[in-house]
């Protein structure tokens, strides 16, 4: 009793360490759960969040005054692929690559604009505005510019998406656009701003665990849990960059949860 009294006003008056025991204890509780249960999350918790499994689009209707399917969803799609294919071929500098996915970038953002009434005249005015960075970004070939920016643009394409019918959740997306800020913001060894990522990372990575679970990712997310605990103790730009690769080759497995099939064995 005595140890239990010390340790508490540390972790009271600590909050990176408050955080961690939190979420720790929020993933203990939802694996209590899945072990008494199995893969299956109670209804008021599995509503809590916006995003549900694909295996339960029609069962869950979209709420109202929300269009079904974006008349340019494939469109978006597109925009936040070409923009992180532009990503990975500015990190290697690969300009002459990274220019022609550029170019088809910019037709695909061009067919946005016409349904900006829709899909919101602000985000299409961010997403031009951003795409125009990214072609002075390429042209002059600023490695780390043009990394932020086509980055910037997958986060804008999922902003305008999210009121519509989408083949991943939002969250899984923004773990991904994560990912990648730890990546650029590892090289400029700016360790506040990684931290401030990994505070925002646990937010997203808490809204999208049920939805999960209730997919039949227990194991993924027990694995990505343990990716959360480690950026939780990381403290060099090294041990950070090297958990940005270990985020996106597992958000690989997260979106399979949403992407793939069940067997019929299941």
């Amino acid at each position: 009793m005595q140890v239990i009294n010390r340790v508490i006003p540390i972790i009271r008056n600590n909050t990176h360490l408050r955080k961690t025991v939190l979420f720790n204890l929020q993933v203990a509780l939802l694996f209590q759960i899945i072990f008494m249960f199995g893969d299956i999350v109670p209804e008021s918790i599995a509503h809590a969040v916006d995003e549900k499994p694909g295996s339960h689009e029609k069962n869950n209707p979209p709420a109202p005054g929300i269009l079904k399917t974006s008349p340019n969803r494939d469109e978006i799609e597109l925009v936040s692929g070409y923009a992180e294919d532009v990503y990975d071929l500015a990190k290697a500098g690969k300009w002459k690559r990274a220019s022609k996915k550029l170019n088809a970038l910019e037709k695909t953002e061009h067919n946005l604009t016409a349904n900006a009434n829709i899909l919101g005249a602000d985000n299409i005015s961010a997403l031009t505005k951003s795409t125009s960075d990214l072609e002075r970004a390429v042209t002059a070939r600023s490695r780390l510019d043009a990394m932020i920016t086509a980055n910037k643009i997958t986060a804008i394409a999922a902003l305008i998406a999210k009121p519509f019918k989408q083949y991943l959740p939002i969250n899984v997306v923004l773990l991904d656009y994560y990912g990648r800020e730890l990546e650029i913001w590892s090289e400029t060894k700016n360790t506040n701003k990684l931290a401030d990522i990994v505070n925002k990372m646990h937010l997203t990575w808490q809204n999208l665990m049920p939805a999960l679970i209730a997919g039949g990712g227990s194991k993924d997310v027990k694995k990505f849990g343990e990716i959360m605990k480690h950026l939780e103790m990381a403290k060099t730009p090294e041990e950070y960059g090297r958990l940005a690769n270990s985020v996106l080759e597992e958000v690989d497995n997260l979106e399979k949860v949403f992407t793939q099939k069940p067997s019929k064995t299941e």
